[in-house]
C-alpha cells in the first residue's frame, strides 16, 4: 500500500477511523484503493503514477528487500518512520545503528495528505444511513480541486513526469509565450 497507519493519524484519530471502518482494515484498504484510482485518473495524463505511488511495506525481520525498497518501521518513541534501502537485502533493522537503510520518505507530502483525505471520505461514504461530516466533505472537495488544477496545468507539483515518447522532447505539447521588450522608438 502507499499509505501507512501514521499517515491516517495525522488527519483522523485512530479510534474514530476504527469506528467508521467497523474495525476492519480491509474497509480502509478498499477506500484507499478507490481514492488512489480516483487520484490517478487526474494525474496519469501528465505524471508517472507508477513512480508517485510507491509501495510502502511494513518492515519484517528476515524480509527480502531490494535496493530502493521503501519500508516503514516503528521507532523507540512509537512513531512510524519511512526508510529506503541503500542496497539489496539489508541485514539490519532500519533503526539499528550502521544499517543499510536511510530515513527517507519518497512520497510527496501533498499527494499523501490528499489521498488520506479522499480515503477517509470514502470510508465515511460507505456507512449506510449516515451523513458525511462537513469537515470530511470540505477536505475531499479541496483534494479534488487541487487535482483538477494539477490536471489542467494550473499547478505544477514536484511529481515525476511521464517519460517522453521516442523522438519527443519532454516539453513537446507545451506552449511558451513571451515577447520582446518594447523598443520605445514609436513615440
Amino acid at each position: 500500500m502507499f499509505l501507512i497507519p501514521q499517515d491516517y493519524e495525522q488527519i483522523i484519530r485512530s479510534e474514530i477511523l476504527n469506528t467508521i471502518s467497523g474495525g476492519k482494515s480491509y474497509n480502509i484498504d478498499a477506500a484507499e484503493q478507490t481514492a488512489r484510482a480516483e487520484m490517478e485518473s487526474y494525474l496519469a495524463s501528465r505524471y508517472d503514477v507508477a513512480r508517485i505511488f510507491v509501495d510502502v511495506q511494513e518492515w519484517k525481520q528476515g524480509g527480502q528487500y531490494l535496493k530502493g525498497a521503501v519500508v516503514w518501521d516503528t521507532g523507540a518513541q512509537g512513531g512510524q518512520v519511512v526508510f529506503t534501502a541503500t542496497m539489496n537485502n539489508p541485514g539490519h533493522a532500519p533503526f539499528a545503528a550502521g544499517t543499510d537503510w536511510i530515513p527517507q520518505d519518497p512520497r510527496n507530502a501533498l499527494v499523501r495528505t490528499y489521498l488520506v483525505d479522499m480515503a477517509v471520505y470514502h470510508v465515511h461514504a460507505a456507512i449506510p444511513h449516515k451523513s458525511i461530516p462537513e469537515l470530511r466533505v470540505m477536505r475531499y472537495e479541496a483534494a479534488i480541486s487541487w487535482l483538477k488544477m494539477v490536471s489542467r496545468g494550473e499547478l505544477t507539483p514536484n511529481l515525476p513526469l511521464l517519460p517522453a515518447a521516442p523522438g519527443e522532447s519532454p516539453t513537446d505539447g507545451l506552449l511558451r509565450l513571451g515577447s520582446r521588450p518594447k523598443l520605445g522608438h514609436d513615440r
